[in-house]
């Protein structure tokens, strides 16, 4: 943590002259906005300028009094899901199912902190600002409906006789892309369930995962096989993606990047990385026959598997060598590696093809540049 984020997280703490409270416990509507406009000055420095702290302030009161739990979590853990919220253009915690804050306690501490969580609604968002996505669609399906789903080389993925009444037995999602392609993804209500039981938040009454609305429990379903998708790396991953890495996880203002970009210090999450949901529904594709492939076709393979991987290999070697050039080369590549999910560059070559990485090696190597001209130019 930077001394500007340490001084910024005491202040807002009350460490060590503040003794502001550190939660809303027992406060009325117009006491925690009297008690929130002390720290408007603190906010408004982690905000971008296209936010206003007043409206913030707003939010944050119309969630606490829509949800008494909040109001024991820690502050910063509030705002800056309000802050998050606003950021992605989201709404927290009402019917429109973008995302919520959820009560949790934190083991560790002992203290009560509020959960991001994105909703089904704000998952497909995410997926909808790749310009390659044309359109994401999730569905429910229920007992007593027609389903038909078969993997293999020609996939089958049949809906019918929609009632969406009795219980879940499947949710699916579809990713039509703009070259005509399509990516769809299925599971089933065990697979689901399993998923939900992992969800450390998913027992308390304001988890939108709770059983208490089926609905709720429904947009839960498609979210996690949405996310799936995600995950598999088959769909485009664009910038805004790397926001699904704040999900169900705790957000305060120190997380915040303090340069005005509206931007989250992922690095600084506890656990910033995505649910991983085990692929135990992926297609099974069978291998092709080997024999059925002319010994020229095998040859010419084996020869650009063969290049592509010394090329991967020099891309490595180099993106090492910028990496250890200056601390802003270094942090270029820390946020390269958030913004693809991964948290070593071994992996990120494993992924990512060779286009990609001497993209990510011109990049540094911009960084160092510019940091080479500035120290010229003293």
């Amino acid at each position: 943590m930077s001394k500007q984020t340490e001084a910024l997280t005491n202040k807002i703490s009350g460490k060590p002259e503040n003794k502001l409270p550190e939660t809303f416990t027992g406060k009325k509507s117009g006491e925690i906005q009297l008690l929130l406009d002390k720290y408007k000055g603190a906010i408004a420095q982690v905000i971008p300028t296209h936010l206003n702290a007043e409206k913030l302030i707003g939010l944050a009161v119309h969630t606490l009094s829509h949800n008494p739990e909040l109001m024991s979590c820690s502050i910063q853990s509030v705002i800056g899901g309000v802050i998050q919220a606003s950021i992605m253009g989201f709404e927290l915690n009402t019917a429109l199912g973008h995302c919520y804050l959820i009560p949790r306690n934190n083991k560790k501490t002992g203290i009560k902190e509020a959960v991001f969580q994105l909703g089904y609604k704000g998952m497909s968002d995410l997926a909808y600002r790749h310009p390659k996505v044309v359109s994401v669609t999730t569905r429910a399906v229920y007992e007593g409906e027609t389903f038909i789903h078969e993997e293999g080389l020609t996939p089958v993925l049949q809906h019918r006789n929609i009632k969406g009444t009795g219980r879940l037995t499947h949710a699916y999602a579809i990713v039509t892309l703009t070259n005509g392609g399509k990516i769809f993804e299925v599971m089933n209500r065990e697979q689901i369930e399993s998923i939900r039981m992992r969800s450390e938040g998913s027992s308390s009454i304001y988890s939108p995962w709770s059983n208490k609305y089926q609905s709720d429990y429904a947009q839960m379903a498609m979210k996690t096989v949405l996310r799936r998708i995600f995950n598999k790396g088959e769909m485009p991953y664009s910038i805004e993606m790397k926001y699904a890495a704040v999900d169900d996880n705790r957000i305060d203002l120190g997380n915040f990047m303090q340069n005005q970009s509206g931007e989250v210090d992922l690095t600084s999450l506890e656990d910033a990385s995505v649910e991983v949901i085990p692929n135990e529904a992926a297609p099974v594709i069978p291998d092709p026959v080997e024999e059925e492939k002319p010994a020229e076709d095998k040859t010419k393979n084996s020869l650009n598997d063969d290049f592509v991987k010394q090329v991967k290999s020099s891309l490595f070697h180099q993106i090492k060598e910028e990496n250890r050039k200056t601390p802003e080369g270094k942090a270029k590549l820390i946020e390269i590696l958030t913004t693809y999910r991964v948290d070593n560059l071994t992996r990120l070559v494993e992924l990512a093809n060779e286009e990609d990485l001497q993209k990510v090696l011109d990049m540094i190597k911009s960084v160092n540049a510019e940091v080479a001209s500035k120290e010229e130019n003293k």
